[in-house]
């Protein structure tokens, strides 16, 4: 373990060394969480690795955990979903792309990648639709890579490769406002009234939402 002081205010500590590069963290009350890209999962408790979990064939981008399930997603194209007690794969939601990252809201899963966000039900571990950008004909729009979402009560941000923040009605599964940054967005946060969204020409923008809404 290695440990570095800054001014004896600021202690940080590697605390951890893995063969693999680390692609995802989660941490909930009880565990941290690490995926690879070795395609395994490894749950630490106060630094102590505890538990390696198997089972996906692709790079891990995304974790959570509520405590009791983890959720799991990879390049394999998958969602795995895992019992915390026993530490089995309960079950694998499947989608059409790799998947890049994961939010939950409530009794909604949501995981993207792609031109789509995929929403799921978290009690019945069902695919319930797909969120994605439509051109003026209402075909799919196969340029609008969605690289990160945020969740606001009832309202999904997707931030694009052709740099479009949108903003969805998730009960409606309607985007009610669109925003056009001018670069493509790579990240994005959002408060009660802003959005923040980070791009790849090294800018961070700010969206205040009464404009939106």
């Amino acid at each position: 373990m290695k440990e570095w002081h800054f001014a004896d205010k600021v202690t940080l500590k590697l605390a951890v060394e893995q063969t693999s590069g680390v692609t995802s963290l989660f941490l909930d009350d009880e565990f941290l969480f690490s995926g690879s890209h070795d395609r395994n999962i490894r749950i630490y408790k106060n630094l102590e690795l505890k538990q390696v979990l198997e089972g996906h064939k692709g790079t891990i981008w995304g974790l959570l955990s509520d405590n009791t399930t983890l959720y799991s997603a990879s390049n394999d194209h998958t969602v795995r979903v895992w019992d915390l007690e026993t530490h089995a794969c309960t079950h694998v939601l499947e989608s059409d792309n790799k998947i890049f990252g994961l939010q939950m809201n409530r009794d909604r899963l949501f995981s993207y990648g792609g031109s789509s966000v995929r929403l799921w039900n978290r009690s019945q571990l069902k695919w319930v639709t797909d969120i994605k950008s439509r051109d003026e004909k209402g075909l799919p729009m196969t340029n609008s890579w969605v690289n990160a979402i945020s969740l606001r009560d009832h309202h999904l941000v997707t931030g694009s490769s052709d740099s479009h923040m949108r903003i969805w009605d998730i009960e409606k599964g309607e985007c009610q406002s669109t925003v056009t940054t001018g670069n493509t967005i790579l990240a994005l946060t959002s408060t009660h009234d802003m959005i923040f969204t980070a791009h790849q020409n090294c800018s961070i923008q700010v969206c205040y939402l009464f404009h939106l809404l």
